[in-house]
């Protein structure tokens, strides 16, 4: 809950943390080896996202991410947008991911931009295929059994 003018007003968890973000928009959110991400950039790359996964607002959605800062975006966005999100580990034998995502039957998966998909034309699905990009670090984003589909330029 959070007060505004003596007066309550309830904010959910996500829409407390987006304010937060703005409030500290430069402040560092995140250090890697190679990169430092301001919250600023982390919350605006993950609400683009969320804006593209709203078709999946209340299905799963599977994360096909190394760990990375792609990674977090993916999973903000996902919470961001309404959707439940299970990772998957991009280093997994092709056979054993495509098992995984047989039994989970995600509505979209996010992938890392250029790396193979682990759901392959070869599934019976007849989903069709998305893709997006956001930010400085793109993210294919595609429906579960389609066809593999590069980010956009």
């Amino acid at each position: 809950m959070k007060l505004t003018s003596g007066a309550a007003r309830w904010q959910s968890l996500p829409e407390l943390l987006v304010d937060s973000a703005a409030r500290r928009s430069d402040s560092v959110a995140m250090v890697s080896p190679t990169e430092t991400t301001s919250y600023g950039e982390l919350f605006s790359d993950a609400l683009s996202l969320a804006d593209r996964l709203a078709p999946a607002r209340g299905q799963l959605v599977a994360v096909a991410l190394p760990k990375s800062r792609d990674l977090v975006v993916a999973w903000l966005g996902c919470w961001l947008a309404g959707a439940a999100f299970s990772t998957l580990d991009p280093s997994l034998p092709r056979a054993r991911a495509m098992g995984i995502l047989e039994r989970l039957r995600p509505r979209l998966l996010l992938r890392g931009a250029g790396e193979p998909a682990v759901a392959a034309a070869g599934s019976q699905s007849s989903r069709s295929a998305i893709t997006s990009t956001h930010g400085r670090h793109p993210i294919g984003m595609k429906r579960f059994g389609a066809p593999d589909v590069s980010p956009r330029s």
